[in-house]
């Protein structure tokens, strides 16, 4: 089966009552938890951004704080992980803003850990890139924001 192009299944979706579209956004909610934690993000969180940005940064400090310092393998795989979820939830938004801070709480994490001077060429790389894209999306924001953005990524 091939899917139909997005101008197709917008028209689609324009003919269709409210109890049809309700219908359908509960069949899909049902597939993938992606599905449903992008409906929830729509549905509760969208309305109160800082409040979700303030969330998702707590969930990322606990990550954080139950870092394996051990073995280089071990802590790469978590921060694969917190960079998984962070991007999650960068999409769900879709706010360059929410993507500059969620970026720039990640790379003080790993500062503070000091992660950001590891002997691991990867882990290092994790940082640095992390950093180059917050300052390619500081770069995308209103000039007022950009200034404060600006200091906290030097400061990193």
């Amino acid at each position: 089966m091939k899917a139909a192009t997005l101008k197709t299944i917008k028209d689609e979706l324009g003919m269709l009552g409210a109890v049809e579209l309700q219908q359908m956004l509960l069949r899909l909610a049902r597939f993938k938890v992606e599905n449903k934690e992008l409906l929830t993000y729509l549905l509760f969180e969208s309305s109160d951004e800082a409040q979700y940005v303030q969330e998702v940064m707590q969930e990322m400090d606990v990550l954080f704080g139950e870092l394996n310092t051990g073995s280089g393998y071990i802590i790469k795989k978590q921060l694969r992980k917190i960079i998984r979820l962070m991007l999650k939830h960068i999409r769900y938004s879709g706010e360059t803003e929410t993507e500059v801070r969620l970026r720039l709480h990640f790379c003080k994490n790993m500062y503070a850990k000091g992660l950001h001077q590891s002997r691991s060429t990867q882990i290092r790389n994790m940082f640095e890139s992390q950093r180059t894209y917050a300052g390619n999306t500081i770069q995308k924001i209103h000039e007022d924001l950009q200034y404060e953005y600006v200091r906290e990524l030097g400061r990193l």
